[in-house]
């Protein structure tokens, strides 16, 4: 979808992204058409790193980072969603995960604005990530209201969930979609902004 490529990092997770595309569809084959990214952030870093090993990548989620104090500066131990090393760099990723079910770009960025701060607080050297994972598996036809986990309608189409992810994309450094064009598949969006490093 779009990439910095004065970055080093479009490359490398163009790299990644392809592997994400390429697992997420045979899991969605395999798995009896079933999203690897309808089980919320933690089980979507989980499939993001197995991602990243599958491209070459060392991954691991939940990993053990030094982070300021937001009351006092001083430094404390925390954890990043997500580490992951090439040969000669390191990336920590702070992610946040939206189920797109109100069409609104709103919701996207506060959620954003969330994994900005917890990826700002991120003191260990190498490069500190902001990341933000957009599921629309709950959409299901192209302009057809989809149905929630009670079975009320959402009232977001499809078109009109893809309207807010393309403006809000147009503020990202790099953004990907995951899954297939045929609107049968689920569709996931990724996007990424370097805070530091």
């Amino acid at each position: 979808m779009k990439a910095d490529d004065r970055r080093r990092e479009a490359k490398d997770w163009n790299r990644w992204m392809e592997s994400a595309a390429k697992l997420a569809d045979r899991f969605y084959l395999e798995a009896g058409n079933d999203d690897p990214f309808m089980y919320g952030e933690q089980a979507s870093v989980g499939f993001l790193a197995t991602a990243a090993a599958h491209a070459g990548f060392m991954a691991l989620p939940e990993f053990a980072v030094t982070k300021n104090d937001i009351k006092n500066s001083s430094p404390r131990s925390g954890r990043s969603d997500l580490w992951i090393s090439s040969s000669d760099r390191e990336w920590w990723f702070e992610a946040k995960q939206r189920f797109i079910n109100r069409g609104s770009k709103a919701d996207l960025v506060r959620s954003w604005r969330d994994a900005e701060r917890c990826a700002s607080e991120v003191r260990d050297n190498g490069t500190a990530v902001a990341m933000l994972i957009v599921s629309c598996w709950r959409l299901k036809g192209p302009d057809a209201p989809a149905k929630g986990d009670t079975g009320r309608p959402i009232k977001v189409t499809r078109q009109a969930a893809r309207e807010a992810v393309h403006d809000f994309k147009n503020e990202r450094q790099f953004a990907w979609r995951l899954g297939r064009d045929d609107d049968r598949t689920p569709e996931t969006y990724i996007f990424f902004d370097i805070l530091k490093g």
